[in-house]
């Protein structure tokens, strides 16, 4: 029995050496039809058991799978802007918008609105807009009759490395004006991006520098965390943000994606977006910020939907703790015409706002 067991012993020695021989066996020429081609650069033989079990682990492929990158800090809380974005898509009267592309980078756009009603500012407003981009610029401009201009570069330096300039004047009132320029430059790693930006605005009330960086940061397949900083030179008010989100499914499949993001100064912000379905999506958002007239803090929630039916026609809605109730329709009536219907209702201020539009693409 002795002798079976070292005969088993020494088969199971010479089997693993013969597996990690063959791993690190020179590769003999193979014949093919136009010749004879070697598959690869011949190595030493190994001999010692212990460069065979060094092979044989070198060989395992390993688990380990680099986290996708979770692109810019705000890209951590995108999905629920996604759905619960009407107070900046509602309006109020009517609304034209005509756009037409001369070639496949160039295009403008031109806006028509009529009887909104903003403090401050006339019911009526015509805003034109122009892009132009390649493979790796792009550049965009828009002026309107309230006195608003901006402009904004992008550069794509590298695969890695971008740039952005921007400039904004804008006409609260009357003889006033503001003015805002800001600079961006973001590179993109395997599994993280980092940006930094500086800002300079300029008002009636005086002038503020401010400096800002961020860092994403890819932990796992499914989770991302974020920090973001910001500070005014001249007042020395540094402010610190933390954010993270992580995608999972549920029991059928479907995906889902929850994100939060905490401020030492004492905000707390909550996401949770859920695809119920290819057609809907439901967002909702809850809040805590500092309250600045008595110690505590002030809760706000949001909950919202996306609807859409067979790719033409959009639906999204939303309600908030405040008793404001927005929202949109949007039908695409044929491939280059779209109708657009819109409402609020701000029920403590006793608002109420609707409006009806239409959106053109010419050839």
């Amino acid at each position: 029995s002795r002798a079976l067991l070292k005969m088993s012993a020494f088969d199971d020695f010479k089997q693993r050496l013969w597996q990690g021989v063959k791993t690190l066996t020179p590769s003999l020429p193979v014949a093919h039809a136009d010749g004879w081609e070697v598959q690869r650069k011949a190595v030493p033989v190994a001999t010692n058991p212990k460069q065979v079990a060094a092979a044989s682990i070198a060989e395992e492929p390993s688990s380990y799978k680099t986290p996708p990158n979770p692109g810019k800090y705000e890209d951590l809380t995108r999905e629920s802007k996604e759905v619960l974005s009407l107070a900046q898509e509602t309006f109020e009267g009517f609304k034209l918008e005509v756009s037409r592309n001369f070639t496949e980078g160039f295009g403008i756009n031109h806006s028509v609105t009529m009887g909104e009603h903003q403090q401050g500012k006339p019911p009526s407003n015509y805003t034109l807009m122009s892009h132009w981009t390649n493979r790796v610029a792009t550049m965009f401009g828009m002026i309107s009759t309230q006195g608003e201009l901006r402009g904004r570069y992008m550069h794509e330096l590298s695969s890695r490395l971008g740039a952005a300039l921007g400039v904004q004047i804008s006409r609260e009132k009357k003889n006033e004006e503001g003015t805002a320029v800001d600079g961006e430059l973001t590179y993109k790693g395997q599994d993280f991006t980092t940006t930094a930006r500086l800002s300079h605005q300029t008002a009636p009330q005086g002038e503020q520098t401010m400096l800002g960086v961020s860092y994403a940061q890819g932990v796992t397949e499914n989770l991302a965390i974020g920090i973001e900083t910001a500070i005014v030179p001249t007042q020395l008010d540094l402010q610190v943000f933390f954010a993270g989100k992580y995608r999972g499914q549920d029991s059928e499949g479907r995906d889902w994606v929850a994100s939060a993001m905490v401020s030492p100064m004492g905000m707390i912000e909550g996401a949770y977006t859920h695809t119920v379905s290819p057609k809907l999506r439901m967002s909702t958002t809850l809040a805590f910020q500092p309250n600045p007239f008595r110690p505590g803090l002030v809760p706000m929630w949001s909950v919202g939907y996306m609807y859409n039916f067979y790719n033409q026609i959009t639906v999204k809605g939303s309600i908030t703790n405040f008793k404001v109730v927005q929202a949109l329709y949007e039908q695409h009536l044929n491939e280059n015409m779209a109708m657009l219907i819109s409402g609020k209702i701000n029920y403590p201020k006793n608002q109420y706002q609707f409006g009806f539009g239409f959106q053109l693409g010419l050839q």
